[in-house]
């Protein structure tokens, strides 16, 4: 580490929801998630929206204008998060790596880990997709994601555990 920096980060940029007529999704809009660089889930969050929004506007239910400024609300209901993490995403390289350690060993502490993973996975939860698309159950969202979510996987771990402990207390 010739100038003290370590690891890296992943090309994050906000930028704009729309250009012209036409909803922009996913990269094209810059909503990869800072820090983790995943971009899945909130293509298919803010996909389903704007899908929602296009076929209201061939419904003539709403105007594209006006479809175009609520995508643009909606989008930005996630901002503070996308603000959060970027920080992260910025500071983590310019640390000492005795400090990264001291950190990453307070996260692995189960109970820690457990409160981060689920926060991390309600950014884009497959409960409020499913409110966006029509014709999924909710139930059948979830189940899809948390099969190829490990984070998701443990974090059901933790409710059955914690769920547990309070049927044996009360």
């Amino acid at each position: 580490m010739p100038n003290g920096r370590h690891g890296g980060y992943f090309p994050y940029r906000r930028r704009p929801v729309s250009t012209d007529d036409v909803f922009r999704i996913g990269d094209a809009a810059g909503q990869c998630i800072p820090l983790t660089g995943e971009g899945i889930r909130p293509a298919l969050h803010f996909g389903a929206m704007a899908g929602r929004l296009a076929r209201r506007v061939l419904d003539d239910e709403i105007s594209l204008p006006a479809a175009l400024h609520r995508y643009g609300r909606f989008v930005e209901q996630r901002a503070k998060l996308y603000r959060y993490l970027l920080v992260v995403q910025n500071v983590l390289p310019a640390l000492p790596m005795a400090w990264i350690e001291s950190v990453a060993g307070r996260v692995q502490r189960p109970g820690v880990l457990d409160a981060l993973l689920r926060w991390y996975w309600k950014m884009f939860d497959p409960d409020t997709l499913a409110l966006l698309w029509p014709g999924r159950a909710t139930s059948e969202l979830s189940s899809l994601a948390s099969a190829h979510n490990p984070a998701c996987e443990k974090s059901q771990a933790w409710e059955e555990t914690m769920s547990l402990k309070r049927q044996r207390r009360g």
